[in-house]
């Protein structure tokens, strides 16, 4: 813009109309030992239980635990690998869920160890999905199957 604004090929930059992008403010908070307690307590027994045990334990981004699926665990080697997310966006006007393989940044992209706790949970999870294929044969709903649906 500023050599074509020199040589007279434009009359003015209108970039330098433009205003700067506001600098994100937000802010996380963070949750003391009893606060978390508390949590742990509020949550227990319920669908959500799962997610906050996981969010909480290895520190992850709300996106990449509704990111887990079934591949990332591993249960041989006993680890979990942290490689997709699940954003909320306005398109068009409409709120969509957009799932996305890759994290928020390269260093997001993570293998970590699968704790005795985790691996039972998510062993018997796995294994009441297997039931419930079984068991509901045909009318079993495929769409999420490869899915931890926590």
């Amino acid at each position: 813009m500023k050599y074509a604004l020199k040589t007279d090929m434009v009359p003015q930059n209108v970039a330098m109309k433009v205003d700067r992008p506001r600098k994100n403010s937000f802010q996380p908070t963070f949750l003391d030992a009893e606060q978390m307690q508390k949590l742990f307590e509020v949550v227990k027994g319920t669908r959500l239980e799962l997610p906050v045990l996981v969010a909480a334990f290895y520190g992850l981004r709300r996106g990449e635990v509704l990111g887990l699926k079934w591949d990332a665990i591993d249960f041989n080697r006993g680890t979990l690998t942290i490689k997709r997310t699940v954003t909320e966006a306005t398109i068009d006007g409409t709120m969509r869920i957009i799932e996305q393989d890759s994290a928020k940044t390269k260093s997001s992209l993570r293998t970590l160890p699968l704790v005795g706790s985790f691996r039972d949970y998510f062993q018997k999870v796995k294994e009441a999905q297997e039931l419930n294929k079984k068991v509901c044969g045909n009318c079993y709903n495929y769409e999420y199957e490869y899915e931890i649906n926590i």
